[in-house]
């Protein structure tokens, strides 16, 4: 299973998906809130400063618009910026990998790892005795990796254009291993 989950990580970050530029929302939205949470002391409350979210809307890369904010000292006056998405739970996900990973596109990627990997750990905890269950497991982590390739060419992007792992609808792809509380393999 570790040899699988590792082989995994190697073919997404071979494909482009760890360090590929998020969706507009993640780059506009969750990145500047999540920043102004980390970096600028803003409270937790889905919203950033104005002054540091306002960049993010340019075609700059990545990485430096989110050093480049990192530097920036919010004002205490600064307007919020509230964004008007459905998905305030991004920002979450931002903070906890540039917790964890530093401040960088890829650490959204690598992030997205942890999540599987817990998932991982949680079902062969749950399932340690089942070997039908464990197979199961090893063929869904076989089935993640090999959607990769299929995930960059169903979105309409060829392989020069790289597509990031952790965008939205991919990230339910993480709970795919974790053991349900409702319902049992055997």
């Amino acid at each position: 299973m570790i040899v699988m989950f590792l082989g995994s990580l190697w073919w997404a970050k071979s494909l482009g998906l760890i360090d590929s530029d998020p969706s507009n929302r993640t780059r506009m939205h969750a990145i500047p809130v999540a920043i102004s949470q980390i970096y600028q002391g803003r409270k937790h409350d889905y919203a950033g400063y104005f002054a540091v979210a306002v960049p993010f809307q340019g075609a700059a890369p990545l990485d430096q618009l989110i050093q480049d904010a990192i530097q920036k000292t919010a004002e205490r006056g600064d307007r919020p910026y509230y964004w008007v998405a459905d998905d305030r739970g991004m920002s979450d996900y931002v903070n906890m990998a540039f917790r964890l990973f530093g401040p960088h596109v890829s650490s959204l990627g690598y992030f997205w790892f942890v999540l599987l990997g817990l998932s991982l750990v949680a079902a062969v905890a749950r399932y340690r005795r089942d070997v039908t269950a464990l197979a199961i497991l090893g063929c869904t982590l076989v089935a993640i990796a090999a959607m990769f390739p299929g995930y960059i060419r169903a979105i309409g992007l060829t392989l020069a254009r790289r597509q990031s792992i952790y965008r939205r609808r991919a990230c339910s792809t993480c709970s795919a291993p974790s053991p349900s509380s409702t319902s049992s393999w055997s």
